[in-house]
């Protein structure tokens, strides 16, 4: 049985990765959710763009699908989704801000503490 997981801390690890596409297939999971955490003692902002920086180092790295949508989303892929932050990170002075992600899946629960 193939499974989601809606939340992983890959992005914030530190030494040796656990979460690898390998041990991902191995265990049959078809979509990664990969969570954001942004401290408020930090500058929210460049915090969120470092992890998404990291998710697109992650995804290359890896070879995963990315999936920003549901017609993303690919039966017998490694799907990937990227970070959320409910719009708490996208603070920032406006010759830095990204535009917002294009529709999919809302985030999933409250990452922000």
């Amino acid at each position: 049985m193939r499974y989601c997981d809606l939340h992983c801390d890959a992005l914030t690890q530190t030494g040796e990765r656990q979460v690898t596409k390998e041990n991902l297939q191995a265990g049959e999971c078809a979509l990664q959710c990969f969570a954001a955490f942004v401290s408020s003692r930090e500058d929210r902002f460049s915090s969120a763009l470092s992890l998404c920086d990291r998710f697109d180092e992650l995804i290359a790295r890896e070879g995963y699908r990315p999936v920003r949508s549901a017609s993303d989303f690919a039966e017998g892929e490694l799907c990937a989704m990227p970070p959320g932050e409910a719009g708490a990170a996208r603070a920032g002075p406006p010759q830095t801000r990204r535009p917002p992600p294009p529709p999919g899946p809302p985030p999933i629960g409250p990452t922000n503490r």
